[in-house]
């Protein structure tokens, strides 16, 4: 009986993860019919010429978000960190990474080494905190905090130094490597 109710329990926790990732899964992209009468080359062209229009589209909404996000984070963000991965702990329930202070870019504190993990574990957030959850050791990020001790509870985000497209973050970035 024990284990039929556990099995129902978790069959139920399942199923209702699989319909939180499914409502945050982006739509289909559009498509095309083919128009009365269109040859397949004449069809291929226009659905060809569409798919690059699509695209480019795509990619510059990505690249308006990542400039708002990037504005959106210096200017809520009380310090910014240049901190480096050292170690990860990948599992897939409770990744970890650790990082190494390399300088602080905006306000002051202490440059001792912290762990991050994740603070969301919807499917729509996770694992909140931004790139650094999912980098290599040796990749950089810029962190950047609300006030108190460098920790899961005190990162708005990171983003990797390697994504980096907003020029605030950039010119850090960049004064960091002189």
């Amino acid at each position: 009986m024990k284990a039929r109710i556990a099995s129902l329990i978790t069959a139920s926790l399942v199923a209702a993860s699989m319909n939180s990732a499914i409502a945050c899964l982006p739509p289909p992209p559009p498509t095309l019919s083919r128009l009365e009468g269109e040859s397949e080359g004449a069809y291929a062209r226009r659905l060809e010429l569409f798919d690059t229009e699509r695209v480019r589209k795509q990619e510059e909404q990505i690249r308006q978000f990542q400039l708002e996000r990037d504005a959106k984070n210096w200017a809520s963000a009380d310090r910014v960190l240049l901190a480096e991965a050292v170690a990860f702990d990948d599992s897939l329930l409770k990744p970890k990474v650790w990082l190494r202070p390399v300088r602080w870019l905006k306000g002051t504190g202490k440059l001792q080494s912290f762990q991050l993990k994740p603070i969301a574990q919807d499917s729509c957030e996770w694992p909140g905190n931004g790139d650094a959850l999912q980098g290599e050791v040796g990749e950089k990020f810029l962190i950047f905090l609300k006030p108190g001790t460098p920790s899961s509870k005190t990162v708005l985000d990171s983003i990797s130094v390697n994504r980096i497209v907003g020029e605030r973050s950039k010119a850090a970035e960049l004064r960091n490597r002189r």
